[in-house]
C-alpha cells in the first residue's frame, strides 16, 4: 500500500488509540505515522486548565480538518487550527468552540459565550495571537486564542468567517472554596481580559497538580437551528451526538412538532395549547432543513411567532401566569399577521393574508408523542 493512501486511511478512518496502535507495529508505519501534537490549554496564572488534551488540525481553507499537527512542528501566530479530542463513548471527534450567548450578571453591557465540544463537523476555527503571523509559538509563553465562526448561507452555500472573539479563564474567589473556581468563556475581541491571558503546553510537558481547577467540557447536541448562540432549537436526532445543556444560566422547554395540510403544529409539553403556523406557497424551501428551521433560513416573521410561544411557555414554567388575551395580542410577529384561538382544538393559528397561500401538499410530519424537540434560550 503506498505511504500516502496509509496516510489518509489512518488519518481520516482510524482512532487516536488505533494510529498509535499502527505507528507502533513496524519501523515503516512509525515513520510514516509521526506522533501527533496534544496540547493543553492553561490560564496564564498556571491555576487553571481545561481537562482535555487536545489534538490540533490546520484549518485553512486548502486542508482538510481530518489531518494532525505533529509534536515536532510548531505552531504558528496568526494560522487557522481546529482543537479536537475523541469521544470514545459515541466513536466520533469533537471540536473545541463556544457554545451559548449570555449576559454578564456584573455588566449587562458585555455578553460572553460558554465554551463547548461540537461533533462530528468543526464549524469554527481557532488563531493564536500575541505574536507576529508566522512566528513560532514557544510553549509557556503568554498567548491569547482568537475563535471564529463558520457560517453557511443556506441558499447559496457560501462559507463565510463571522468573528467571535478571545477564550479567557476568570479564577472567581468563592466564600466556600478558597481555591477559586476558573469559568472559561469566550469574551468579545473588545472586552477587559480579552487579551493575552493564556498559555500553551504539550501534555508531555504538563503535570497536574492539586492547585491547579480542571474543567471538563461536555460534547453538545449540534442544533437544528441556532440564532446568534442565545436561541438554539434541537431535534429528537439532534440529542443523539450529544447533551442539550450549557453552563450558564438557560431554560429549556420541551415540546412537539407535528405538519398536517400545510400547518406547523407547535405544543410545548407545559401549555395547554398549540401554536398553528402556515406553510406558505412562496415560502423558499432550503434543502436539509425542518419546516420549522426553514422559518429562521427564510428570515420569516412566522419565526418571531414561534420564539414568542416558546418564551411564553418558559415564562410559565417559571411560575407566571398565563394571560392568553395579552399572548394573542403579542404573538403575532409582525402588523400582516392576525392571529386566533380556537378554544375547542385548543390552537392559537396564524392567519395568512388574502393574496396569500397555504401549500397543502406541504410534506406531513405525524404527530409522535415519544419525538420530544427541545429549544434552549440562554440569558
Amino acid at each position: 500500500m503506498p505511504n500516502d493512501i496509509l496516510l489518509t486511511i489512518a488519518n481520516q478512518f482510524l482512532t487516536p488509540v488505533e494510529r498509535s496502535w499502527l505507528s507502533s507495529c513496524n519501523r515503516r508505519f512509525r515513520n510514516i505515522l509521526s506522533t501527533p501534537l496534544r496540547l493543553k490549554i492553561v490560564n496564564s496564572k498556571g491555576d487553571a486548565t481545561l481537562q482535555q488534551g487536545f489534538f490540533v488540525s490546520p484549518a485553512d481553507q486548502h486542508d482538510d480538518f481530518t489531518n494532525y499537527i505533529f509534536s515536532h512542528e510548531n505552531l504558528e501566530f496568526g494560522k487557522k487550527y481546529y482543537f479536537w479530542t475523541f469521544d470514545y463513548e459515541l466513536g466520533n471527534r469533537v471540536y473545541l468552540g463556544r457554545h451559548t450567548r449570555h449576559r454578564s450578571s456584573h455588566n449587562e453591557d458585555i455578553d460572553y459565550y460558554t465554551l463547548g465540544l461540537r461533533p462530528c463537523t468543526p464549524n469554527q476555527f481557532w488563531m493564536i495571537t500575541g505574536g507576529k503571523d508566522g512566528d513560532k509559538v514557544i510553549w509557556g509563553d503568554s498567548i491569547g486564542l482568537f475563535v471564529e465562526g463558520i457560517t453557511v448561507n443556506v441558499k447559496s452555500l457560501e462559507r463565510n468567517a463571522t468573528k467571535s472573539g478571545c477564550l479567557s479563564c476568570y479564577v472567581v474567589p468563592s466564600s466556600t472554596d478558597t481555591s477559586g473556581i476558573g469559568q472559561w468563556i469566550v469574551l468579545g475581541d473588545n472586552e477587559d481580559g480579552a487579551k493575552e491571558n493564556l498559555q500553551l503546553m504539550p501534555c508531555p510537558m504538563f503535570a497536574s497538580i492539586q492547585d491547579i481547577t480542571e474543567q471538563i467540557l461536555s460534547v453538545h447536541a449540534i442544533p437544528e437551528a441556532c440564532e446568534n448562540g442565545s436561541r438554539l432549537m434541537f431535534s429528537p436526532e439532534s440529542e443523539k451526538t450529544g447533551k442539550v445543556c450549557c453552563d450558564g444560566k438557560h431554560g429549556i422547554v420541551d415540546f412537539y412538532f407535528w405538519v398536517s395540510q400545510g400547518i406547523i403544529h407547535v405544543q410545548a409539553r407545559i401549555l395547554p395549547f398549540a401554536l398553528g403556523i402556515p406553510i406558505l406557497q412562496s415560502d423558499p424551501q432550503c434543502p436539509g432543513l425542518s419546516p420549522l428551521a426553514n422559518l429562521l433560513a427564510i428570515d420569516s416573521a412566522r419565526w418571531d411567532c414561534l420564539v414568542y410561544y416558546i418564551a411564553t411557555a418558559a415564562d410559565f414554567g417559571n411560575g407566571n401566569v398565563l394571560d392568553m388575551e395579552r399572548f394573542l395580542q403579542h404573538v403575532k410577529g409582525c402588523p400582516n399577521h392576525a392571529v386566533v384561538y380556537d378554544d375547542i382544538i385548543r390552537v392559537a393559528s396564524i392567519v395568512v393574508r388574502d393574496n396569500e397561500v397555504i401549500r397543502i401538499d406541504a410534506p406531513e410530519v405525524r404527530q409522535d408523542a415519544n419525538a420530544i424537540w427541545k429549544y434552549m434560550l440562554t440569558m
